[in-house]
C-alpha cells in the first residue's frame, strides 16, 4: 500500500521504469492485488476481518527499524507519528474488500500485542 503511513490513503499507485537496476542492486518493487488477497482468504479469518473493525497503526519508522535494526539501533519508532487505517476497508473504485495492510504496520490497536503479531504477519505473507 502506497501512502499508508499518510492520514489518506492513495486510491491508485502507478510504476513507471525509465531505467531497471540489475537485480543484485535491487529494483525488485513488486505489485499485488489486496482485493484478491482479502478474497482469498480462509473464510474462518475472512469473517473475523470483517466482525471486528481492526484499527492497524502505521508508522515509517517502524518498518524502517524492522527492515534495519542495526541501522536504526537509536530510532524509538513509537515516537514517530503514526496513522490508522481499518485492516479491512471498502476499494471505493470498485466496491471490492480491501486488505488495507504494509510493512509500516506497527501493531493493531485494542487487541493482545501477541495477536496483533500474529494477525498483521498473517495477512502480510498472504498478501504478498
Amino acid at each position: 500500500m502506497d501512502s499508508i503511513i499518510n492520514p489518506r490513503h492513495a486510491y491508485f499507485t502507478m510504476l513507471r521504469a525509465v531505467e531497471i537496476p540489475p537485480p543484485s542492486i535491487g529494483g525488485n518493487t513488486e505489485f499485488a492485488d489486496s482485493r484478491t488477497a482479502f478474497n482469498e482468504l480462509p473464510e474462518p479469518l475472512k469473517q473475523e476481518l470483517l466482525t471486528h473493525p481492526y484499527i492497524a497503526t502505521h508508522s515509517l519508522a517502524y518498518s524502517r527499524k524492522t527492515a534495519s535494526p542495526e541501522y536504526f539501533t537509536d530510532l524509538d519508532e513509537t515516537a514517530s507519528k503514526m496513522y490508522k487505517h481499518r485492516l479491512v476497508q471498502r476499494h471505493e473504485p470498485s466496491a471490492r474488500m480491501d486488505l488495507y495492510v504494509a510493512a509500516h504496520a506497527h501493531y493493531i490497536e485494542d487487541v493482545d500485542p501477541q495477536k496483533s503479531l500474529e494477525l498483521l504477519d498473517t495477512v502480510m505473507k498472504h498478501a504478498t
